[in-house]
């Protein structure tokens, strides 16, 4: 998992999606993570996110032209 996260660090927005994949059960029946690691994610999204205010966005789709 950590070394996922960090081969897409230089991606902060996929870094963070990736992180929200993580916490939020989209399949069922997950038990969680212990509390440390969950804030030790909370954490590393949290710094994610601070990074990329004032970062350009980044086109996800091309944009149409005039």
């Amino acid at each position: 998992m950590l070394n996922q996260i960090s081969a897409v660090w230089g991606d902060l927005p996929v870094a963070a999606e990736m992180i929200d994949d993580l916490l939020v059960d989209r399949r069922g029946g997950r038990r969680g993570f212990p509390s440390e690691v969950l804030a030790e994610l909370l954490t590393v999204r949290r710094v994610a996110v601070k990074r990329m205010v004032g970062q350009p966005r980044k086109a996800s789709r091309p944009q149409a032209a005039d």
